[in-house]
């Protein structure tokens, strides 16, 4: 889709090679001379997404990549080529993203999307920054990630901010003030959005009546669990991805805990495949939701019959040949905050190649220091430090195995630090 695509066999020591799969949507350097001076860019243009195969909602954005892949391809690719994807097999240890930081780095692309988890993003970013490799992150949180690295850019809001709009919504929306907070220690994204929860919720007049731990893989809860039926919290916020959250949630229900659970931006509405039953009435966020009727894009695909339109249309109004192509390339509209996420990061990077007109990393990074696109998930520039404007942060619910939009907290950038 949006040109050939290729697989290229990594080795790694880890058994668990193929957990994860490393998506880089590459141009050849041969095919992409750099204009300035003649002088050849990188051996590869690349934008990579780290995300474990095994979870759907970890390889969901890279449906995003592959529409923002084929838009830029409609509308001439890079330089006057068309941009290709290519497969990378990575694992999805730190160690093994870290490596595979490396194996890029002895081939550099021009830039790199991901990867999506703050985790294995963290154990990257210090490589492709030293490296000078511009990299774009769709939905990895952490603030260190980008912190202090010019080469290193943020698509999605950041921990603090997600986390503080939830912990707003459930102690002023849902006047629940006793609330506890159970973390995966093993994960950077859990341990970030644990901390700033609990400092805006006791600030929001909440009270943290425990907070509990456990460990990545883990498959019994039941000690935590038997401390919430002692405390009887009104709230869990649980911040994990869903298959734990989904588990830990089951065992809750099996052993009779009656509260709310509230997660983060790693949930969506796919959580009861993990969860069942339990899910329903939970509470999570997203940073993006369909805004336009379904149907809008495909009347607009129908009118064009194939009409291409151009680029300063498209960065007028994106919204409509980003889902033109999803319904051509996908068979359907955008499905959730992560696949938008993913188109959003794809096409920064992209435009900020176009700008450039150069294969010349140096050049892509100092335009995309320059960005202002405004995306699927809102308008997009950097700081300082790589991230975005705090975007408004959708809290959705699910029920009846639907998740709906319950209500939208907007944060200034000074309440989302």
């Amino acid at each position: 889709m949006g040109g050939r695509s290729t697989v290229y066999s990594v080795r790694y020591r880890a058994a668990d090679v193929l957990t994860a799969a490393l998506l880089a949507v590459l141009c050849l350097a041969a095919a992409l001379p750099a204009f300035a001076g003649g002088r050849q860019g990188p051996a590869v243009l690349g934008i990579a997404a780290v995300s474990p195969v095994t979870d759907p909602a970890e390889v969901s954005f890279q449906h995003g990549v592959r529409v923002a892949v084929a838009v830029f391809n409609s509308l001439g690719g890079l330089m006057g080529q068309p941009i290709r994807t290519v497969l990378i097999p990575l694992g999805s240890s730190p160690l093994e993203a870290r490596h595979a930081a490396r194996q890029l780095v002895h081939t550099p692309p021009l830039g790199i999307i991901g990867p999506s988890a703050s985790t294995q993003a963290l154990a990257m970013a210090e490589v492709l920054d030293r490296a000078r490799i511009p990299t774009i992150t769709p939905s990895a949180s952490h603030p260190l990630v980008i912190r202090g690295r010019p080469y290193i850019f943020r698509i999605c809001n950041g921990d603090t901010a997600n986390a503080n709009a939830m912990a707003r919504f459930i102690t002023r929306h849902l006047g629940l003030s006793r609330v506890a907070v159970i973390t995966n220690i093993s994960s950077d994204y859990s341990i970030s959005m644990s901390e700033s929860f609990v400092d805006e919720a006791i600030r929001q007049g909440g009270e943290v009546v425990w907070r509990g731990q456990y460990l990545d893989r883990q498959q019994d809860f039941s000690v935590i669990i038997h401390q919430l039926l002692r405390l009887k919290p009104e709230c869990v916020f649980l911040p994990d991805f869903m298959r734990s959250s989904g588990l830990f949630m089951q065992q809750a229900a099996g052993m009779g805990l009656k509260t709310v659970f509230a997660g983060g931006d790693a949930w969506d509405a796919t959580l009861p495949r993990y969860a069942a039953a339990a899910a329903e009435h939970a509470y999570y966020m997203a940073q993006w939701i369909p805004e336009e009727p379904a149907g809008a894009a495909k009347n607009h695909h129908d009118r064009c019959r194939g009409h291409i339109t151009p680029m300063r249309a498209f960065c007028k109004a994106p919204w409509l040949l980003a889902r033109t192509h999803a319904l051509r390339y996908l068979g359907r509209d955008f499905a959730g905050s992560l696949e938008a996420l993913g188109y959003d990061a794809a096409c920064v990077l992209l435009a900020a190649a176009r700008r450039a007109g150069s294969c010349d990393p140096r050049a892509v990074r100092e335009a995309l220091a320059q960005t202002y696109w405004h995306g699927l998930t809102g308008p997009l520039h950097f700081d300082a430090d790589g991230a975005p404007p705090p975007g408004p942060v959708h809290i959705l619910q699910l029920r009846n195995g639907s998740a709906r939009p319950v209500q939208t907290v907007t944060l200034s950038p000074r309440e989302a630090q």
